[in-house]
Protein backbone atom coordinates (compact mmCIF):
# COMPACT_ATOMS: atom_id res chain seq x y z
CA UNK A 1 0.00 0.00 0.00
CA UNK A 2 1.52 3.39 -0.98
CA UNK A 3 1.64 6.01 1.98
CA UNK A 4 -1.68 8.19 0.74
CA UNK A 5 -3.60 5.32 0.85
CA UNK A 6 -2.50 4.64 4.15
CA UNK A 7 -3.39 7.78 5.72
CA UNK A 8 -6.97 7.59 4.68
CA UNK A 9 -7.27 3.96 6.51
CA UNK A 10 -5.12 5.84 9.47
CA UNK A 11 -7.98 7.77 10.55
CA UNK A 12 -9.96 5.23 11.68
CA UNK A 13 -6.24 2.91 12.72
CA UNK A 14 -6.62 4.32 16.34
CA UNK A 15 -9.93 2.95 16.61
CA UNK A 16 -9.20 -0.27 15.66
CA UNK A 17 -6.65 -0.91 18.14
CA UNK A 18 -8.69 -0.43 20.71
CA UNK A 19 -11.87 -2.33 18.99
CA UNK A 20 -9.84 -5.17 18.73
CA UNK A 21 -8.28 -5.32 22.08
CA UNK A 22 -11.82 -5.21 23.49
CA UNK A 23 -13.50 -7.92 20.36
CA UNK A 24 -10.17 -9.86 20.01
CA UNK A 25 -11.15 -12.46 22.93
CA UNK A 26 -14.45 -13.27 20.70
CA UNK A 27 -12.12 -14.19 17.51
CA UNK A 28 -11.33 -17.71 17.61
CA UNK A 29 -7.84 -18.64 17.82
CA UNK A 30 -7.94 -22.34 17.61
CA UNK A 31 -7.96 -24.25 14.37
CA UNK A 32 -11.33 -24.41 12.52
CA UNK A 33 -12.42 -27.04 10.97
CA UNK A 34 -11.34 -27.58 7.19
CA UNK A 35 -12.52 -29.08 3.98
CA UNK A 36 -9.73 -31.28 3.82
CA UNK A 37 -9.43 -33.60 0.58
CA UNK A 38 -13.18 -33.24 0.00
CA UNK A 39 -13.99 -32.94 -3.47
CA UNK A 40 -17.29 -31.06 -2.78
CA UNK A 41 -16.38 -27.56 -4.20
CA UNK A 42 -16.34 -24.59 -1.38
CA UNK A 43 -17.40 -21.66 -1.64
CA UNK A 44 -15.13 -19.01 0.07
CA UNK A 45 -15.48 -15.26 0.82
CA UNK A 46 -12.64 -12.92 0.45
CA UNK A 47 -12.17 -9.02 1.49
CA UNK A 48 -9.76 -6.42 0.15
CA UNK A 49 -9.29 -3.31 0.07
CA UNK A 50 -10.35 -0.82 -2.89
CA UNK A 51 -6.76 0.27 -3.31
CA UNK A 52 -5.60 -3.43 -3.92
CA UNK A 53 -9.14 -4.09 -5.80
CA UNK A 54 -7.70 -4.59 -9.23
CA UNK A 55 -4.68 -7.15 -8.28
CA UNK A 56 -7.18 -9.20 -6.09
CA UNK A 57 -9.94 -9.30 -8.89
CA UNK A 58 -7.75 -10.66 -11.47
CA UNK A 59 -6.70 -13.36 -9.30
CA UNK A 60 -10.03 -14.28 -8.16
CA UNK A 61 -11.27 -14.46 -11.58
CA UNK A 62 -8.66 -16.58 -12.85
CA UNK A 63 -8.77 -19.14 -10.01
CA UNK A 64 -12.60 -18.95 -10.22
CA UNK A 65 -12.22 -19.99 -14.04
CA UNK A 66 -9.97 -22.63 -12.95
CA UNK A 67 -10.89 -24.24 -9.88
CA UNK A 68 -13.99 -26.34 -8.74
CA UNK A 69 -13.90 -23.64 -5.42
CA UNK A 70 -15.70 -20.27 -5.90
CA UNK A 71 -14.53 -17.20 -3.93
CA UNK A 72 -16.83 -14.41 -3.62
CA UNK A 73 -14.96 -11.14 -3.64
CA UNK A 74 -15.98 -7.91 -1.56
CA UNK A 75 -13.83 -4.80 -2.21
CA UNK A 76 -14.21 -2.46 0.62
CA UNK A 77 -13.47 1.56 0.37
CA UNK A 78 -9.96 2.01 1.83
CA UNK A 79 -11.30 4.38 4.61
CA UNK A 80 -13.76 1.96 5.66
CA UNK A 81 -11.49 -1.15 5.89
CA UNK A 82 -10.17 -1.28 9.41
CA UNK A 83 -13.09 -0.08 11.13
CA UNK A 84 -15.80 -2.84 8.77
CA UNK A 85 -12.66 -5.67 9.95
CA UNK A 86 -12.56 -4.58 13.53
CA UNK A 87 -16.76 -5.05 13.91
CA UNK A 88 -16.72 -8.46 11.81
CA UNK A 89 -13.77 -9.72 14.41
CA UNK A 90 -16.02 -9.23 17.25
CA UNK A 91 -19.20 -10.86 15.78
CA UNK A 92 -17.71 -13.48 14.44
CA UNK A 93 -18.08 -12.18 10.72
CA UNK A 94 -14.86 -12.34 9.46
CA UNK A 95 -14.58 -14.00 5.65
CA UNK A 96 -12.52 -16.99 4.85
CA UNK A 97 -9.66 -14.74 3.42
CA UNK A 98 -8.74 -11.57 4.92
CA UNK A 99 -6.04 -8.98 2.84
CA UNK A 100 -4.26 -6.26 5.09
CA UNK A 101 -2.06 -3.67 4.55
CA UNK A 102 1.19 -4.46 5.70
CA UNK A 103 2.25 -2.05 8.88
CA UNK A 104 -1.73 -3.02 9.83
CA UNK A 105 -1.51 -6.93 10.45
CA UNK A 106 1.00 -7.04 13.89
CA UNK A 107 -2.29 -6.03 14.98
CA UNK A 108 -4.38 -8.61 13.38
CA UNK A 109 -1.95 -11.11 14.29
CA UNK A 110 -1.83 -10.51 17.61
CA UNK A 111 -5.91 -10.46 18.50
CA UNK A 112 -5.68 -13.97 16.46
CA UNK A 113 -7.52 -13.55 13.63
CA UNK A 114 -5.48 -15.36 11.21
CA UNK A 115 -4.87 -18.75 11.43
CA UNK A 116 -1.43 -20.55 11.20
CA UNK A 117 -0.13 -21.76 7.98
CA UNK A 118 3.19 -22.16 9.11
CA UNK A 119 2.97 -25.96 8.29
CA UNK A 120 1.14 -25.73 5.36
CA UNK A 121 4.04 -22.84 3.72
CA UNK A 122 6.63 -24.95 4.93
CA UNK A 123 5.26 -27.85 3.05
CA UNK A 124 4.54 -25.55 -0.05
CA UNK A 125 8.32 -24.80 -0.24
CA UNK A 126 6.73 -21.16 -0.94
CA UNK A 127 8.32 -19.76 2.35
CA UNK A 128 11.88 -19.44 1.01
CA UNK A 129 10.35 -18.22 -2.28
CA UNK A 130 8.10 -14.70 -1.21
CA UNK A 131 9.25 -12.01 -0.17
CA UNK A 132 10.29 -11.54 3.02
CA UNK A 133 9.13 -8.60 4.17
CA UNK A 134 6.00 -8.87 4.37
CA UNK A 135 6.26 -12.69 5.25
CA UNK A 136 8.14 -11.36 8.52
CA UNK A 137 5.58 -8.83 8.86
CA UNK A 138 2.20 -11.16 9.14
CA UNK A 139 5.02 -13.87 11.61
CA UNK A 140 4.98 -13.98 15.55
CA UNK A 141 6.54 -16.38 17.78
CA UNK A 142 8.02 -18.24 14.59
CA UNK A 143 5.08 -18.79 13.27
CA UNK A 144 3.33 -17.34 9.83
CA UNK A 145 -0.20 -16.01 9.75
CA UNK A 146 -0.10 -14.34 6.28
CA UNK A 147 1.25 -14.89 2.88
CA UNK A 148 1.94 -11.98 0.33
CA UNK A 149 -0.67 -10.86 -1.67
CA UNK A 150 -0.19 -7.79 -4.09
CA UNK A 151 3.23 -5.65 -3.92
CA UNK A 152 3.81 -1.85 -4.33
CA UNK A 153 7.12 -0.65 -3.48
CA UNK A 154 8.08 3.35 -2.81
CA UNK A 155 10.92 4.49 -5.80
CA UNK A 156 12.18 7.53 -7.20
CA UNK A 157 10.84 8.41 -10.81
CA UNK A 158 12.60 10.29 -13.18
CA UNK A 159 11.85 12.64 -16.47
CA UNK A 160 14.40 10.98 -19.02
CA UNK A 161 13.57 14.01 -21.49
CA UNK A 162 14.31 16.68 -18.68
CA UNK A 163 17.76 15.07 -17.57
CA UNK A 164 19.17 14.57 -20.85
CA UNK A 165 17.90 18.94 -21.51
CA UNK A 166 19.79 19.28 -17.93
CA UNK A 167 22.82 17.24 -19.71
CA UNK A 168 22.59 14.25 -17.29
CA UNK A 169 22.38 10.55 -18.51
CA UNK A 170 19.29 9.04 -17.36
CA UNK A 171 20.60 5.89 -17.39
CA UNK A 172 23.61 6.70 -14.88
CA UNK A 173 22.53 4.98 -11.37
CA UNK A 174 22.11 7.44 -8.57
CA UNK A 175 24.52 6.48 -5.69
CA UNK A 176 23.89 8.70 -3.38
CA UNK A 177 21.41 12.05 -1.97
CA UNK A 178 24.53 14.19 -2.35
CA UNK A 179 24.19 13.19 -6.54
CA UNK A 180 20.47 13.16 -6.60
CA UNK A 181 20.66 17.10 -5.18
CA UNK A 182 23.07 17.69 -7.94
CA UNK A 183 21.10 16.37 -10.47
CA UNK A 184 17.92 18.35 -9.47
CA UNK A 185 19.84 21.68 -9.24
CA UNK A 186 21.07 21.02 -12.64
CA UNK A 187 17.79 20.80 -14.03
CA UNK A 188 16.16 23.11 -12.13
CA UNK A 189 18.19 25.70 -13.64
CA UNK A 190 16.61 24.84 -17.24
CA UNK A 191 14.02 27.24 -15.87
CA UNK A 192 10.84 28.27 -17.61
CA UNK A 193 9.10 27.02 -14.70
CA UNK A 194 11.08 23.43 -14.20
CA UNK A 195 11.94 21.83 -10.82
CA UNK A 196 14.64 19.81 -10.11
CA UNK A 197 12.47 17.51 -7.82
CA UNK A 198 8.64 16.97 -6.02
CA UNK A 199 7.84 15.05 -2.88
CA UNK A 200 4.59 14.64 -0.79
CA UNK A 201 5.41 16.97 1.75
CA UNK A 202 1.78 16.78 3.47
CA UNK A 203 1.41 12.97 4.51
CA UNK A 204 2.38 11.29 7.35
CA UNK A 205 2.43 8.00 5.88
CA UNK A 206 3.88 9.10 2.37
CA UNK A 207 6.88 11.02 3.87
CA UNK A 208 7.70 7.98 5.81
CA UNK A 209 7.19 5.62 2.17
CA UNK A 210 9.53 7.37 0.58
CA UNK A 211 12.16 8.54 2.57
CA UNK A 212 12.19 5.60 5.28
CA UNK A 213 14.20 3.95 2.07
CA UNK A 214 16.78 6.78 2.20
CA UNK A 215 17.75 5.98 6.11
CA UNK A 216 17.54 2.45 5.70
CA UNK A 217 20.39 2.29 2.79
CA UNK A 218 22.63 4.83 5.28
CA UNK A 219 22.59 1.97 7.48
CA UNK A 220 20.02 3.52 10.20
CA UNK A 221 17.19 2.83 11.65
CA UNK A 222 14.05 4.33 12.24
CA UNK A 223 12.57 2.09 14.81
CA UNK A 224 13.56 -0.46 17.00
CA UNK A 225 12.84 -4.27 16.26
CA UNK A 226 9.48 -4.05 18.43
CA UNK A 227 8.41 -1.01 17.53
CA UNK A 228 7.90 0.70 20.73
CA UNK A 229 10.68 2.95 20.00
CA UNK A 230 12.06 5.90 17.19
CA UNK A 231 15.27 6.50 16.65
CA UNK A 232 14.78 10.08 15.13
CA UNK A 233 17.85 11.17 16.52
CA UNK A 234 19.37 8.73 14.61
CA UNK A 235 22.19 10.81 12.63
CA UNK A 236 20.80 8.81 9.26
CA UNK A 237 17.41 9.90 10.04
CA UNK A 238 18.80 13.59 10.40
CA UNK A 239 20.91 13.45 7.78
CA UNK A 240 18.41 12.16 4.91
CA UNK A 241 15.77 15.01 5.95
CA UNK A 242 18.73 17.58 6.02
CA UNK A 243 19.40 16.90 2.72
CA UNK A 244 15.73 16.99 1.56
CA UNK A 245 15.78 20.40 3.49
CA UNK A 246 18.32 21.61 1.73
CA UNK A 247 16.81 20.70 -1.64
CA UNK A 248 13.72 22.57 -0.42
CA UNK A 249 15.31 26.06 0.91
CA UNK A 250 17.44 25.97 -2.72
CA UNK A 251 14.49 25.83 -4.39
CA UNK A 252 15.10 22.70 -6.43
CA UNK A 253 11.81 21.54 -4.71
CA UNK A 254 8.45 22.00 -6.42
CA UNK A 255 7.16 24.63 -3.59
CA UNK A 256 3.38 22.62 -3.75
CA UNK A 257 5.37 19.75 -1.92
CA UNK A 258 4.71 21.45 0.73
CA UNK A 259 1.04 20.81 0.14
CA UNK A 260 1.08 17.73 -1.44
CA UNK A 261 -0.56 15.07 0.66
CA UNK A 262 -0.50 12.33 -2.45
CA UNK A 263 -3.74 12.71 -4.07
CA UNK A 264 -2.41 14.92 -6.94
CA UNK A 265 1.06 13.91 -6.75
CA UNK A 266 1.41 11.10 -10.06
CA UNK A 267 -0.99 14.08 -12.25
CA UNK A 268 1.43 16.56 -11.31
CA UNK A 269 4.64 14.61 -12.41
CA UNK A 270 2.97 13.77 -15.52
CA UNK A 271 2.93 16.77 -16.43
CA UNK A 272 6.54 16.88 -17.68
CA UNK A 273 7.95 19.88 -15.68
CA UNK A 274 9.55 18.16 -12.92
CA UNK A 275 12.82 15.93 -12.90
CA UNK A 276 12.45 13.81 -9.68
CA UNK A 277 10.06 12.58 -7.78
CA UNK A 278 9.67 10.23 -4.76
CA UNK A 279 6.39 7.78 -5.64
CA UNK A 280 5.34 4.43 -6.17
CA UNK A 281 5.86 1.49 -8.45
CA UNK A 282 2.45 2.73 -9.33
CA UNK A 283 3.02 5.79 -10.71
CA UNK A 284 4.93 3.21 -13.90
CA UNK A 285 1.35 2.62 -14.94
CA UNK A 286 -0.53 5.86 -13.64
CA UNK A 287 1.35 8.49 -15.44
CA UNK A 288 0.84 8.63 -19.40
CA UNK A 289 4.11 9.43 -21.35
CA UNK A 290 4.16 12.06 -23.65
CA UNK A 291 6.21 14.13 -25.89
CA UNK A 292 7.16 16.41 -21.93
CA UNK A 293 7.60 13.04 -20.18
CA UNK A 294 9.69 9.54 -20.78
CA UNK A 295 9.45 7.50 -17.21
CA UNK A 296 12.38 6.21 -15.50
CA UNK A 297 12.74 4.51 -12.46
CA UNK A 298 15.71 4.30 -10.04
CA UNK A 299 16.37 2.65 -6.64
CA UNK A 300 16.10 5.42 -3.53
CA UNK A 301 19.31 6.00 -2.60
CA UNK A 302 20.94 6.53 1.12
CA UNK A 303 23.08 9.69 1.96
CA UNK A 304 26.04 7.91 0.97
CA UNK A 305 25.56 4.72 -1.45
CA UNK A 306 23.02 1.80 -0.60
CA UNK A 307 19.44 1.25 -1.78
CA UNK A 308 16.68 0.32 -0.31
CA UNK A 309 12.50 0.56 -0.53
CA UNK A 310 9.29 0.27 1.59
CA UNK A 311 7.29 -2.17 0.83
CA UNK A 312 3.48 -1.35 0.59
CA UNK A 313 0.86 -3.90 -0.53
CA UNK A 314 -1.32 -6.19 1.09
CA UNK A 315 -0.74 -9.41 2.64
CA UNK A 316 -3.49 -11.99 2.97
CA UNK A 317 -4.38 -14.39 5.54
CA UNK A 318 -6.95 -17.78 6.68
CA UNK A 319 -9.32 -16.22 9.04
CA UNK A 320 -8.96 -18.35 12.07
CA UNK A 321 -12.97 -18.89 12.31
CA UNK A 322 -12.96 -20.36 8.60
CA UNK A 323 -14.37 -23.59 8.21
CA UNK A 324 -12.75 -23.79 4.67
CA UNK A 325 -9.50 -23.61 5.33
CA UNK A 326 -8.02 -26.12 3.26
CA UNK A 327 -10.05 -24.43 0.52
CA UNK A 328 -8.38 -21.25 1.42
CA UNK A 329 -4.90 -22.51 1.27
CA UNK A 330 -5.45 -24.35 -2.20
CA UNK A 331 -6.19 -20.41 -3.57
CA UNK A 332 -3.45 -18.65 -1.44
CA UNK A 333 -0.82 -21.31 -2.55
CA UNK A 334 -2.38 -21.20 -6.11
CA UNK A 335 -1.80 -17.28 -5.81
CA UNK A 336 1.76 -17.40 -4.97
CA UNK A 337 2.63 -20.00 -7.96
CA UNK A 338 5.05 -19.63 -10.98
CA UNK A 339 1.57 -19.40 -12.77
CA UNK A 340 -0.62 -17.13 -11.52
CA UNK A 341 2.77 -14.74 -10.58
CA UNK A 342 4.08 -14.70 -13.88
CA UNK A 343 0.39 -15.47 -16.44
CA UNK A 344 -1.97 -13.21 -13.95
CA UNK A 345 0.02 -11.04 -12.50
CA UNK A 346 2.98 -10.00 -14.54
CA UNK A 347 1.27 -10.28 -17.32
CA UNK A 348 -1.15 -7.74 -16.59
CA UNK A 349 2.03 -5.12 -15.66
CA UNK A 350 1.67 -5.71 -11.87
CA UNK A 351 4.90 -6.50 -9.17
CA UNK A 352 4.83 -10.33 -8.37
CA UNK A 353 5.53 -11.26 -4.94
CA UNK A 354 8.08 -13.77 -6.10
CA UNK A 355 11.41 -12.29 -6.30
CA UNK A 356 12.96 -15.86 -7.77
CA UNK A 357 10.36 -14.38 -10.64
CA UNK A 358 11.95 -10.88 -10.73
CA UNK A 359 12.74 -11.55 -14.55
CA UNK A 360 10.25 -13.39 -15.61
CA UNK A 361 9.33 -12.98 -19.78
CA UNK A 362 6.69 -10.16 -19.44
CA UNK A 363 8.81 -7.90 -16.95
CA UNK A 364 11.63 -8.56 -18.98
CA UNK A 365 10.45 -6.37 -21.72
CA UNK A 366 10.67 -3.68 -19.74
CA UNK A 367 13.97 -2.98 -17.48
CA UNK A 368 12.02 -0.35 -15.11
CA UNK A 369 10.16 -3.53 -14.00
CA UNK A 370 13.17 -5.74 -13.73
CA UNK A 371 14.83 -3.23 -11.55
CA UNK A 372 11.21 -2.97 -9.61
CA UNK A 373 10.97 -6.28 -8.81
CA UNK A 374 14.15 -6.47 -7.84
CA UNK A 375 13.86 -3.79 -5.38
CA UNK A 376 10.83 -5.81 -3.40
CA UNK A 377 13.97 -8.27 -1.90
CA UNK A 378 15.96 -5.52 -0.52
CA UNK A 379 12.91 -3.44 0.47
CA UNK A 380 11.38 -3.59 4.51
CA UNK A 381 8.03 -3.14 6.16
CA UNK A 382 8.38 -1.29 9.41
CA UNK A 383 6.85 -2.73 12.59
CA UNK A 384 5.30 -1.39 15.19
CA UNK A 385 1.85 -2.19 16.45
CA UNK A 386 1.22 1.86 16.60
CA UNK A 387 2.58 2.60 13.49
CA UNK A 388 -0.58 3.68 11.94
CA UNK A 389 -1.68 6.12 14.58
CA UNK A 390 2.11 7.38 15.00
CA UNK A 391 3.09 7.86 11.67
CA UNK A 392 0.16 7.60 9.18
CA UNK A 393 -2.58 9.37 11.16
CA UNK A 394 -2.88 13.10 9.92
CA UNK A 395 -3.15 13.94 13.59
CA UNK A 396 -0.40 11.57 14.82
CA UNK A 397 3.09 13.28 16.26
CA UNK A 398 4.92 12.07 12.87
CA UNK A 399 3.38 14.87 10.47
CA UNK A 400 4.38 17.87 12.79
CA UNK A 401 7.69 16.38 12.84
CA UNK A 402 8.32 15.40 9.37
CA UNK A 403 6.86 18.66 7.88
CA UNK A 404 9.08 20.50 10.66
CA UNK A 405 12.44 18.95 9.64
CA UNK A 406 11.48 19.07 5.51
CA UNK A 407 10.77 22.85 5.34
CA UNK A 408 11.70 24.68 8.69
CA UNK A 409 14.70 25.74 9.51
CA UNK A 410 16.25 23.37 12.06
CA UNK A 411 15.68 20.07 10.88
CA UNK A 412 17.64 18.66 14.08
CA UNK A 413 15.85 20.52 16.26
CA UNK A 414 12.80 19.11 15.03
CA UNK A 415 12.98 15.46 14.76
CA UNK A 416 14.81 15.54 18.46
CA UNK A 417 11.75 17.55 20.07
CA UNK A 418 9.23 15.16 18.37
CA UNK A 419 10.97 12.06 19.17
CA UNK A 420 9.23 11.81 22.95
CA UNK A 421 6.24 12.35 21.58
CA UNK A 422 6.48 9.61 18.81
CA UNK A 423 7.36 7.47 21.39
CA UNK A 424 4.79 8.05 23.45
CA UNK A 425 2.42 7.56 20.65
CA UNK A 426 4.16 3.99 19.45
CA UNK A 427 3.63 2.74 23.99
CA UNK A 428 0.34 4.06 24.31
Amino acid sequence: MTGVGRSRLAAVGTVLVALLATLGACSSTGAASTTSGSAAPAKLTMWVRSGTAKQSQAMVDAYNASSKNHIDLTVIPNENYLQKVGVAAGSGDLPDLLTSDGVFTPNYVKQGLFADVTERLASSGLNTKVVKAQLDVGSANGKNYTVPHTVAISVLLQNNLLLTQAGIDPTAKITSLTQLADNAAKVAKLGGGVKGMYITGNNGGTIGFTMFPSVWASGGEVLNADGTKASLTDPNVIGVFKAYNAMYKAGTIAEASKNENGATRDSVFGQGTTGYMLGASSALTNIKESDKIKLGVQAIPGLTGGESTYVGGDVIGIAAASKNQAAAWDFLAWSLSDTTQVEVLAKAGYLVSRPDLANNKYSAADPRVVLMNSLVAKGRIPFALKYGQTFSDANGPWIAAARGALFGDDPTGALTAAEPKVNSSLQG
